[in-house]
């Protein structure tokens, strides 16, 4: 209905009511159409127009006031209650309940039957409209001490800050889960999280701390640390010992606890300093090497420098690959000088794929890794021509025919042209199934010219799949370059693009193909529906539907499929043409 309303809403504004009666003339249907939209964008005027001239009773199986009511729009909810429209449900009043829009919900208690269902409570209680909910529970629907529904809820508001709702449905509901404290740490609402600390039994898990950690909630952290055993479940687990409780303990005091050097990872990648500075003092953090390589692959010198002063794990080469990966050379450079390590060959094949040019000559002047023919072969992909220059001129890498075929599957002519001049690695049919796939027609015409490589049955479906009329129309026009039976292609070209919706590419294929009786003997049977839908009934048309299996009888939608249909074609073949 969005996209529906956003196409016409433009023309509406621009037209008025002016264009409605042509319309109308000569789309009837079109009436309940531009009445749901004016509905939606909140036009009375052409509701107004559409009731003098229809009448709203032409629309009672619309459910209008629902779509009033979900919009927000009150006066539209007052003017079509009030002239007698009946397309109402209860989902009208869950709708505006959701919106925490309280005078639309008290409007359809008051003058309308239909009432809401306990759908509106859950959803104006998540979303924190308390007025809402109060209203809802005296007036509407009473909330149900025994409907399980509502653990669930708790726990959404409790995980969306709303602490006002959170104590409202406290008497109501009797439990929750642990996710209501856990969530609400993750997101940081520490009021939150005090209240149901002191207030309710379920307590959290190790979640609670490792999501408000990795999150930088620094207070929400301290106080899970000052005020929960462990950060954890453990005051539930005090006063009611269980198997699960005795386990926990002896891991977390004879081996690291996962959720210990997680936090401290999961703070360092995000730059979270502060935060790390507190795990590390407070021993909240076990051994690990992924903290520094993390904080390394998104930038965060001032977190690496820190964590080689203050902690002895250090990093693995992942630190520098990854940086490089993402262009902080400033961390590469310190990484090599100062901790020993020096990366992978995947740290400068990355470089040179993302076009990172000075990691790429930082790490070929300061270490001896070097890189794989994935530098030079990805860096012409992306059409990365001064990293393909560089590589070409300073390392012995030479690339393969990878780098011309994903160079021209990606539109790359610059890229492909280089690489042809410079004689390197050649091309597979890959270059122009590749480039048909994605509607690159300059980069197959070029090809075409250039290069002696043709292209498979795969360009032409995938082309037709895709929608590239353009590219549909340039290969049928070049079958000598087809590495394979052209009839065969356009009989699978056919089929698969029916599966797609590209209707102009069907009718342009059908009016062009010259191997159409073929394509239908074998193929499926909506291509004659479609014949007989777009041409004039002719002597061919009733050869080509002899031609068919069923003997033309259109009462099957799919020759292979062997589906019946009465008047819609409907086949797994996903085709939908009527008859």
């Amino acid at each position: 209905m969005t996209a529906l309303a956003a196409a016409l809403g433009p023309w509406l504004n621009a037209w008025g009511l002016s264009r409605l009666p042509k319309l109308f003339a000569c789309l009837p249907h079109m009436q309940r159409v531009v009445m749901l939209v004016a509905i939606w964008n909140n036009r009375l005027d052409v509701v107004q127009y559409l009731h003098k001239t229809v009448g709203l009773e032409w629309f009672q199986g619309d459910k209008l006031l629902d779509v009033a009511a979900r919009c927000n729009h009150l006066g539209m909810v007052l003017y079509l209650h009030e002239h007698g429209c009946g397309g109402c449900t209860a989902d009208a009043m869950d709708a505006a309940a959701g919106n925490g829009n309280l005078a639309i919900v008290r409007y359809l208690h008051q003058h309308r039957g239909e009432g809401g269902t306990k759908h509106g409570c859950f959803e104006s209680a998540k979303n924190g409209h308390l007025d809402v909910l109060t209203y809802l529970n005296q007036h509407v629907t009473a909330i149900d001490h025994n409907d399980e529904g509502w653990i669930n809820v708790f726990d959404e508001v409790a995980t969306n800050g709303h602490l006002e709702t959170v104590q409202y449905l406290h008497p109501y509901v009797e439990k929750c889960t642990s996710s209501a404290m856990d969530d609400a740490a993750k997101n940081g609402h520490l009021d939150v999280v005090q209240w149901l600390h002191a207030n309710r039994h379920e307590g959290c898990s190790y979640e609670a701390m490792y999501n408000a950690g990795k999150h930088g909630h620094l207070e929400t952290v301290k106080f899970l640390h000052q005020r929960l055993t462990e950060g954890c479940r453990w005051r539930q687990a005090w006063t009611k010992p269980s198997p699960w409780f005795c386990e926990a303990l002896i891991e977390s005091w004879i081996k690291p606890t996962p959720w210990l050097y997680e936090t401290l990872s999961a703070a360092a990648g995000n730059g979270q300093l502060e935060m790390v500075k507190y795990l590390h003092t407070h021993q909240l953090s076990k051994s690990s090497t992924t903290a520094m390589d993390r904080a390394a692959e998104n930038g965060h010198l001032d977190v690496v420098q820190w964590l080689f002063r203050h902690r002895t794990e250090g990093c693995t080469n992942d630190a520098v690959d990854w940086a490089a990966k993402n262009n902080h050379l400033d961390v590469v450079r310190w990484l090599v000088e100062h901790c020993g390590v020096t990366g992978t060959k995947y740290g400068m094949d990355c470089a040179a794929a993302h076009g990172h040019l000075s990691v790429v000559q930082w790490l070929h002047e300061h270490t001896t890794v070097g890189c794989t023919v994935a530098a030079i072969n990805n860096a012409a992909a992306n059409n990365h021509m001064e990293v393909v220059e560089w590589l070409h001129m300073h390392r012995n890498e030479r690339c393969t025919a990878d780098a011309m075929d994903l160079a021209a599957g990606n539109g790359h002519l610059e890229a492909v042209e280089w690489l042809h001049d410079h004689q390197m690695g050649g091309c597979t049919t890959k270059a122009m199934d590749w480039a048909a796939y994605a509607g690159h027609v300059h980069v197959l015409q070029w090809l075409r010219v250039n290069r002696s490589q043709r292209y498979t049955i795969d360009a032409m479906v995938d082309a037709a799949c895709m929608g590239h009329l353009d590219v549909v129309a340039w290969l049928f026009g070049v079958p000598e370059l087809l590495h394979g039976d052209f009839n065969k292609m356009i009989e699978v070209a056919l089929l698969h693009t029916f599966q797609h919706d590209h209707v102009h590419v069907v009718h342009w294929m059908l009016r062009h193909s010259t191997h159409l009786s073929r394509t239908l003997e074998n193929g499926c049977f909506v291509c004659v529906i479609y014949v007989a839908h777009n041409e004039p009934p002719t002597r061919r048309m009733f050869d080509l539907i002899r031609a068919t299996k069923n003997g033309g009888d259109l009462r099957y939608a799919c020759n292979p499929c062997m589906v019946k249909m009465e008047r819609m074609v409907d086949c797994p073949c996903n085709a939908q043409l009527s008859v």
